[in-house]
């Protein structure tokens, strides 16, 4: 876990871990509330509600998570990976069955940071950024942005997302999709997928790009199957069809015969473009 030092400006906390144990925490109650104890359930009240003060703490007043640190530990800043969280943690909250004033705010603050979501937008490349930052965006394509697929998702159950909206976010997971994707060696070797982000130089030893990553893979083919759901919702389905494709093309990489797996049975958390897992 990562803890936060409300006495230090270091920004080195990982506030969408907050946010996703928030999530988890309300949809658990949400969906199994019958299943629990009332001493249980009134924990994960209590703690739902400590989460939520904590996020509000970390929210500043443009709707978007004060500097902290990315989900890859490599850079300190405003992420859309880390709004994307928030976003999905406060909807879950709004959706849970919690008292009213906590649902109440945690609605607004959805709504807010649904709205905040704006100044990361790059309307030239058309993507959610990687960060904002004193007032500059990093517009380099992240796979930590499909996270946004599921905050969408989530948003929409409580208060429906604009089709302009939803169009945009289309748009940005094509874009994000296309901007990642490697096929260092195509045929029946197959070494494909996604990199973390764009020129991500970590441990990349003597080849010239980025490594893929697996975790990068699978969010690819979740958020592509998340957003074909989300457009059928909003009476699309024909446009969802392209990315139920993707999916199946990303899923594959992911099997027991894919490029990831190893000797062992484990899927290798990075390979190189000749297929040698890191």
């Amino acid at each position: 876990s990562c803890i936060r030092d409300r006495g230090s400006e270091s920004g080195e906390y990982q506030a969408d871990q907050t946010a996703s144990v928030v999530s988890f925490l309300a949809t658990l109650l949400l969906e199994h509330e019958t299943d629990l104890s009332p001493a249980l359930a009134g924990r994960i009240r209590r703690s739902i509600r400590a989460g939520v003060d904590a996020l509000d703490d970390a929210l500043d007043d443009d709707g978007l998570p004060e500097p902290c640190q990315n989900l890859w530990e490599n850079m300190i800043g405003r992420f859309t990976h880390t709004a994307a969280t928030f976003l999905q943690a406060y909807a879950a909250v709004a959706a849970a069955p919690v008292d009213a004033n906590l649902s109440d705010r945690a609605e607004a603050q959805a709504g807010a940071v649904f709205d905040g979501l704006d100044r990361l937008w790059d309307d030239t490349r058309g993507v959610y950024a990687l960060q904002y930052d004193r007032g500059e965006l990093d517009s380099r394509v992240d796979s930590g942005t499909f996270a946004l697929v599921e905050a969408f998702a989530a948003y929409d159950r409580i208060d429906e997302v604009p089709p302009a909206a939803v169009s945009r976010l289309e748009t940005h997971v094509e874009t994000t999709l296309d901007g990642l994707y490697r096929e260092p060696i195509a045929g029946d070797d197959g070494v494909a997928g996604l990199v973390r982000f764009e020129d991500d130089t970590w441990r990349s030893a003597d080849q010239p790009g980025e490594k893929l990553w697996s975790v990068s893979t699978a969010w690819g083919a979740y958020a592509a199957v998340e957003l074909a759901a989300l457009l059928d919702s909003h009476d699309r389905a024909s446009d969802g069809e392209a990315f139920l494709a993707r999916a199946t093309q990303l899923y594959e990489r992911l099997g027991p015969d894919g490029p990831f797996s190893t000797n062992a049975g484990y899927l290798s958390e990075q390979i190189f473009d000749d297929g040698t897992p890191d």
